[in-house]
């Protein structure tokens, strides 16, 4: 039992490996109204990702929001949307937002607030602070969403971030919402293919081996 216990606690440890999940665009603020507000989530691991036992929290809440209704795992290189009016209204003013990207409720943010995201383990697995007043030379994502890079992705440094608006990059399209507002939600603002890096495979290949073993030397 207990090196079944041993090889389940290494599996787990394999996956966080693998669960390479960032945020990669928000807006705190749509340019007619407060509440047109999102946050988007890329998976750049190998692997699809199942973070329905995650945790989303942002400043105000004393407690972080679930994520439980994520139940469709996040496939590599696909980017998902937590947003604050709901699927149906999102959809509704996002009409640009293809049907297969994934919607699910999201947080009420403000323009001076931080978002941390925590898997099942309770790891942190990214953050980003950002404060409108304190930082006005930083992108204001208000009307335009802000946007990070692939360099940046994962490293919590917003003064890595842009808006929307000022991508250069070919094949990077935003579009618009029906309240004019600007910002590519649900789709990768840079190319990126997702495969595993030589050292995470080898742990997880090694961590695999160990939990074999162990469990042929209990029979």
């Amino acid at each position: 039992m207990k090196r079944l216990f041993l090889f389940a606690a290494m599996l787990a440890s394999a996956t966080s490996v693998y669960s390479q999940v960032y945020i990669t665009e928000f807006m705190y603020g749509g340019a007619q109204r407060g509440a047109n507000k999102f946050i988007e989530l890329t998976n750049f691991g190998p692997a699809s990702v199942n973070i329905s036992g995650w945790s989303l929290w942002i400043k105000g809440f004393s407690q972080g929001m679930s994520l439980q209704n994520f139940t469709r795992p996040i496939a590599p290189g696909e980017s998902v949307i937590l947003a604050n009016e709901g699927e149906s209204l999102f959809r509704g003013i996002w009409t640009g937002v293809g049907s297969e990207v994934k919607i699910e409720g999201g947080p009420f943010l403000t323009p001076d607030n931080f978002i941390r995201i925590y898997n099942a383990s309770g790891v942190l697995m990214d953050e980003l602070v950002f404060n409108h007043a304190a930082a006005p030379g930083l992108p204001q994502a208000l009307g335009v969403s802000a946007v990070t890079t692939l360099a940046n992705v994962g490293q919590k440094n917003f003064a890595g971030w842009f808006l929307s608006t000022a991508i250069d990059t070919p094949g990077f399209q935003n579009i618009s919402s029906t309240e004019g507002d600007i910002g590519n939600p649900g789709y990768l603002n840079f190319a990126y293919t997702p495969v595993p890096e030589p050292a995470s495979a080898a742990a997880l290949l090694g961590l695999l081996a160990l939990g074999a073993a162990s469990l042929r030397r209990r029979r």
